[in-house]
């Protein structure tokens, strides 16, 4: 069984060929077009480092003190039968 893509390699690299044949075996220059498709993301995403780096500091430490406070918030909640809220 042959895969989809293998005719159209073949033909394409048989177009090739015409085409060193067609020039006498001399290569053509192609024009190298640069491509800046990733520019405005790249400048997007610093813009948004930019913005949010002021908030990693304060968001790490909230991230610890979950953490470390985790055991005790579940303690509380069981002396309190489930309960999250004290009732009077």
């Amino acid at each position: 069984m042959t895969h989809p893509f293998d005719s159209h390699c073949q033909r394409r690299v048989h177009c090739r060929s015409d085409q060193r044949a067609q020039t006498n075996g001399a290569m053509k220059k192609t024009e190298t077009v640069f491509e800046a498709s990733w520019l405005p993301a790249m400048v997007i995403l610093a813009l948004g480092a930019m913005v949010f780096c002021p908030f990693t500091g304060p968001v790490l430490w909230a991230l610890i003190l979950a953490y470390a406070t985790w055991p005790t918030h579940h303690s509380v909640l069981w002396m309190l039968n489930g309960r999250a809220v004290l009732r009077v």
